[in-house]
């Protein structure tokens, strides 16, 4: 918030800023670009062929993820494409939200062939719908999350991701 800002604007100790590189950094910033993140994604799907697309995250008060949700449907519309049917929920989506995001999204626009998650773990409960519901990934659906969780190869299905450093 502008408030928020304004009090770290006039701390007395050093700033960093972590996980985004914004425009204006209060004073220091370590992250990475999440709309070029974004705009990778899309790009990678395009380039593969999916035409059809669906999201469920959590934009609202996750800055990051809003930022890279703008970036995926700007890159997308760009190439005449958008995203079918936008879940976005109200808090963190978690294993059990990524489950019933992916079941609400396909029963709204069945036509759908590649999901957007706002992170892994609601991906990770994608994945678990589709073994559940004997939808084949990626051939039936893609499932792109954002992270690159440790837990993501052990998965019996493969999903889309961008692995982010935390070290």
């Amino acid at each position: 918030t502008q408030r928020a800002r304004n009090v770290l604007l006039n701390a007395t100790v050093p700033v960093v800023e972590m996980m985004t590189v914004p425009d204006n950094p209060i004073d220091m910033s370590v992250g990475f670009n999440h709309a070029e993140a974004g705009r990778a994604l899309a790009a990678h799907l395009l380039k593969r062929g999916y035409r059809k697309f669906g999201y469920v995250g959590w934009n609202e008060p996750d800055y990051a993820a809003a930022t890279r949700f703008d970036a995926i449907k700007t890159t997308l519309e760009e190439q005449g494409r958008s995203i079918v049917a936008p879940m976005q929920f109200d808090r963190p989506p978690n294993l059990a939200a990524g489950k019933r995001g992916l079941a609400d999204l396909l029963a709204m626009a069945p036509e759908i062939e590649a999901v957007f998650f706002s992170n892994d773990t609601a991906a990770t409960g994608g994945l678990m719908y589709c073994l559940e519901n004997g939808i084949s990934v990626p051939t039936q659906l893609a499932i792109v999350g954002f992270n690159g969780l440790e837990s993501g190869p052990h998965l019996p299905l493969k999903s889309i991701t961008i692995q982010t450093s935390r070290c």
